[in-house]
């Protein structure tokens, strides 16, 4: 149990890395106070929307362009109606076509456009701006902090999973970043006062593998694994929030592979070897990009 305790003291140790990585930008703040929601839908659609495995990484650009576009940058943001939602449809589409050439021929030989349309959150049916206007939500990062306050998570992740292509790791994942900037600024006092707090627990591989390395009992049903970050958490005064964050950075960015996962979470010092090499890679990363500078000034 110490050791379980020591992990988890580490793990939330590494959400730094997260925060200063992906979520230190002050928009993450501004779109909960500002009462345009363009920036709130900007963000969305640009970070979370397409973290679908295997998408096209031209998916979330199309669709940052086509709201940009037809809301000009926000300058004309209001309530989207569901005509807005079928013209930036069709606009994603002709998007992909003509500017980015996501085009192919199916088994007749006809031209078809590879929008991934039944995953796709812009698409009309079912996607993030026509239901925002059919529930009346200007701002959905307000509308998710508000059912914090409200102690209402479950509708918040119920509405994100209603999205087009927004499964049970986006709608998590979200809530999660809304949360964590919402601390910071105090909208919330800490992460206690949010209600069914393991809905901002997503389990994709990296985070599954840590727990599955540092939680002696075996997991399987994905809420209860969910549940039980939870527990450990806040039995060891851990916060949840920064845990997951930790565990994917720890995963993704550090070790790279289950082996070498359960290596660093069963020796300290095997980590502290670990995070000492990345340092050494970017320092010279850092000096690499240091002599191009200097060389083309």
């Amino acid at each position: 149990m110490n050791n379980q305790k020591q992990n988890l003291i580490i793990i939330e140790k590494l959400s730094e890395i997260y925060k200063s990585q992906y979520i230190s930008d002050s928009e993450y703040i501004d779109q909960l106070e500002n009462e345009n929601g363009y920036l709130a839908l900007h963000i969305f659609v640009k970070n979370y929307a397409y973290e679908r495995q295997g998408r096209a990484r031209a998916y979330p650009r199309i669709a940052v362009e086509c709201i940009s576009k037809h809301f000009s940058n926000g300058d004309s943001w209001a309530i989207p109606t569901e005509e807005d939602a079928e013209e930036i449809w069709m606009e994603y589409q002709k998007l992909a076509k003509d500017k980015y050439n996501l085009v192919k021929k199916d088994k007749q030989n006809q031209l078809k456009i590879k929008v991934n349309a039944k995953n796709n959150p812009l698409n009309y049916d079912k996607g993030i701006i026509r239901l925002i206007a059919q529930k009346r939500i200007k701002n959905i990062a307000r509308f998710v902090l508000d059912k914090f306050k409200e102690n209402n998570t479950k509708t918040a992740y119920n509405f994100l999973k209603e999205v087009r292509g927004i499964d049970v790791k986006i709608s998590p994942f979200y809530l999660r970043d809304i949360a964590d900037k919402a601390i910071e600024k105090k909208l919330i006092s800490n992460e206690n006062e949010i209600a069914d707090l393991y809905l901002l627990q997503p389990i994709d591989t990296w985070v599954d593998q840590v727990v599955k390395i540092i939680f002696p009992e075996e997991i399987k049903e994905k809420v209860k694994k969910q549940r039980k970050i939870v527990e450990i958490c806040k039995s060891a005064g851990v916060s949840t929030i920064n845990f997951n964050q930790g565990a994917w950075i720890l995963g993704n960015q550090l070790a790279g592979d289950y082996g070498s996962l359960k290596k660093v979470l069963n020796d300290k010092n095997e980590l502290l070897k670990m995070i000492e090499k990345k340092v050494e890679k970017l320092d010279d990363y850092s000096k690499i990009l240091n002599n191009i500078v200097k060389e083309i000034s």
